[in-house]
């Protein structure tokens, strides 16, 4: 099994390969010193991984083994012999005659020993889980607050950086302007002088950088496999804990040991558990309260429309209520209340012995769209219904507009380059190359064409430059 050191080594070295004449040397070492400040963020990274995952790893044990002694506890209690009222007064008639019958003993003794068995597996697996503390987090938050220090040198190193830089563009700017006057040959030299300085502070955290690194890098390298090992010990232990208490739990008790495939299981369970539903849907206080809650879905609500009333109430109960239902009579004081043929056809359609196909003010409204040319509904210009169908659609949206199209983007070759590979875009100084793929950075290979031809470029030997 190969560590994170061997690993970060053997992606830097394949990037090496790749892109090392492509970066820049600022100073001659800066290479190097970039690849160790790359292994020491990778161990600073797999340190604080290992310790977020400790602690959910410690949290999730310690919430299994007091789910598993809860589980337990209830079941005890659940089968716990049932006391009689010492008040006989206060019992129902029900309650006096029903006779209290004593829970096995056999079943006493199962839950007994169950809520025993996960009793002395909570306290050991509460002594293993402290010890996720001892040897994995407190070492890990050591390691990780030892090599934090060092993080303040790498900004500072990174701003000397970006300054020098900064100063080598302005010198070679200056470098490259002809005919210089003397107040530009004074700026030069003052550009240059600033550049050697920060030249040599560069240089300075850089070699304090090749000192401090290593030794850092290494010892990091060397704690990762104990933690790993750490890992991999304590959930040993506290698999086999829980793995055996249940393993001689079953074998005391008759269970099989290891358990039966889910299926046989699943028909064990439903066979044992249908009488028992159905002797707990027996009961005063149950049946008390199923009457209750169909006796308030029988109930009519105010406001509320019969084709409502229909949607809520169940599917059995809609037939036998809507054959019962008759259209009121028609008044001829008040024609408004007459009722029309659509309600008359959602009446004879509700009177269907089945009960299926109940319509609901949906479907009812898409069997009165379908026949608004009949005489009927084109003379009530007062339905709503009719109304509806005879409204005026709106006109379509306009058609989109033809999406922009996405400018071309050049980059203008600064130095020759002759490809390595098949893949590669060979270019010289001037070329302008047309992209095709790019990154975010300009540290990488892109893709683009020239002259006809496709392929990746290193994109830091190229300058952006504006499209036609």
């Amino acid at each position: 099994m190969s560590t994170w050191r061997s690993k970060t080594t053997d992606s830097m070295q394949s990037v090496q390969t790749r892109l090392g004449k492509l970066v820049k040397h600022t100073p001659t070492d800066d290479h190097n010193v970039t690849f160790l400040i790359k292994d020491y963020e990778a161990g600073d990274i797999a340190i604080s991984k290992i310790i977020n995952e400790a602690k959910c790893l410690q949290v999730g044990w310690h919430d299994m083994a007091v789910s598993q002694l809860g589980i337990a506890s209830a079941f005890q209690d659940l089968y716990a012999p049932i006391e009689a009222s010492s008040a006989a007064n206060e019992d129902t008639e029900e309650e006096r005659r029903v006779v209290h019958e004593a829970t096995p003993h056999a079943m006493l003794e199962r839950t007994s020993g169950m809520h025993q068995a996960y009793s002395g597996l909570h306290e050991e697996m509460r002594d293993e889980i402290t010890a996720i503390e001892t040897l994995l987090l407190r070492p890990a938050s050591d390691a990780k607050d030892m090599i934090q220090p060092i993080k303040k040198t790498i900004k500072k190193r990174e701003k000397m950086r970006v300054d020098f830089e900064n100063a080598q563009a302005k010198v070679t700017k200056l470098q490259r302007k002809p005919g210089k006057s003397a107040k530009e040959e004074t700026q030069l030299a003052k550009a240059q002088g600033d550049l050697s300085v920060l030249s040599e502070a560069f240089e300075t955290a850089d070699s304090h950088l090749r000192e401090t690194l290593p030794p850092l890098v290494q010892a990091v390298s060397s704690l990762l496999p104990n933690l790993l090992a750490s890992v991999i010990l304590i959930q040993n232990r506290l698999l086999g804990l829980c793995y055996t208490v249940v393993h001689e739990y079953c074998q005391e008790h008759g269970f099989p040991s290891p358990s039966p495939p889910m299926h046989d299981v699943i028909t064990e369970w439903e066979q044992a558990f249908t009488p028992i539903a159905s002797e707990v849907e027996n009961f005063s206080i149950v049946r008390k309260h199923l009457g209750m809650r169909r006796t308030e879905v029988d109930r009519p609500e105010r406001g509320r429309t019969p084709s409502s009333q229909l949607m809520r109430a169940p599917l059995s109960r809609i037939s036998s209520a809507s054959s019962q239902r008759q259209p009121s009579p028609a008044r001829s004081s008040q024609p408004r209340n007459e009722p029309s043929p659509a309600s008359q056809r959602i009446s004879s359609q509700t009177s269907t012995p089945s009960g299926l196909g109940v319509p609901t003010d949906f479907t009812a409204a898409t069997v009165l769209r379908g026949q608004r040319s009949t005489p009927s509904l084109q003379s009530r210009q007062s339905d709503y219904f009719g109304q509806a169908a005879i409204a005026k659609k709106k006109p379509p949206p306009p058609p989109p507009g033809p999406k922009p199209k996405r400018q071309a983007e050049f980059v203008e070759a600064q130095y020759d380059f002759q490809g390595q590979g098949a893949d590669d875009l060979s270019f010289r100084a001037g070329d302008r190359i047309r992209i095709i793929h790019k990154t975010d950075t300009d540290q990488d290979w892109w893709t683009g064409e020239l002259r006809g031809y496709q392929g990746n470029f290193p994109a830091n030997y190229c300058a952006p430059v504006a499209s036609n």
